[in-house]
């Protein structure tokens, strides 16, 4: 089990990701910081490395930890951008349309555009909550 749990003043939040035990799962820390992300390295079957990884980026991100939350995010998709992931998670960007790789707010189209920019590929086509897919899964 992995897990980042909000500061202690914040109500609620935080993310948790079990890996099962065979997979001899270890804690990854990348450089950046943005702050509901958590990340564990697994050795795929031809022994190389796969990254496994749970975020959450709440609606209200920037009231809770701060306006460079945004770019704090899009730093970590250009970190892990390149290496074998796999990331799921629930980015709160209700505004994508994961089909036409568009998006209504600039925040949106610039997390479209960091994420086609590193290669990696949005499984999940079909809303989640309503008509917004929110629980994108990335995998390279």
């Amino acid at each position: 089990m992995f897990r980042r749990d909000r500061p202690i003043d914040v109500r609620g939040g935080g993310v948790l990701l079990y890996v099962k035990s065979e997979l001899s799962a270890v804690e990854f820390v990348p450089k950046s910081k943005f702050p509901e992300q958590v990340w564990s390295s697994v050795k795929a079957g031809n022994r190389s490395e796969m990254l496994i990884s749970v975020c959450y980026r709440s609606p209200n991100i920037t009231m809770i930890f701060g306006n460079d939350v945004n770019s704090s995010l899009l730093d970590l998709v250009r970190e892990v951008g390149g290496k074998q992931i796999l990331w799921m998670g629930d980015f709160n960007y209700p505004d994508i349309d994961w089909n036409s790789l568009h998006a209504s707010t600039t925040a949106g189209q610039c997390f479209v555009d960091c994420i086609e920019d590193e290669f990696l590929v949005q499984h999940v086509k079909e809303a989640t909550r309503g008509k917004a897919v929110l629980d994108p899964v990335n995998l390279i």
